[in-house]
């Protein structure tokens, strides 16, 4: 038999959540990355391309790994922290 509709609301509501949430923390570190490249002088093409991004900040001697390594941190925190909250 298939999910009780409650169910299937709950994961519906928190597939669209998480995908919110996914689109926007993408935006925000696209907007870090460029402002730090911004910040050092540096060009960079229009992209979305959070490789590339970082490819440009390691060329113009940014200390990427530190940053990256800091996020991760955050990040690991922030969803240990939203996965308890939802409960059951």
């Amino acid at each position: 038999m298939g999910r009780k509709p409650r169910e299937h609301y709950r994961g519906a509501f928190y597939g669209f959540i998480a995908r919110v949430v996914g689109f926007h923390a993408r935006q925000a570190a696209e907007k870090l990355l460029e402002a730090w490249l911004t910040s050092l002088g540096t060009s960079y093409p229009p992209t979305h391309d959070l490789s590339l991004l970082l490819y440009k900040l390691e060329e113009a001697g940014a200390e990427v790994a530190d940053l990256v390594t800091a996020l991760l941190t955050r990040v690991e925190g922030l969803l240990a922290d939203s996965t308890s909250a939802q409960g059951p």
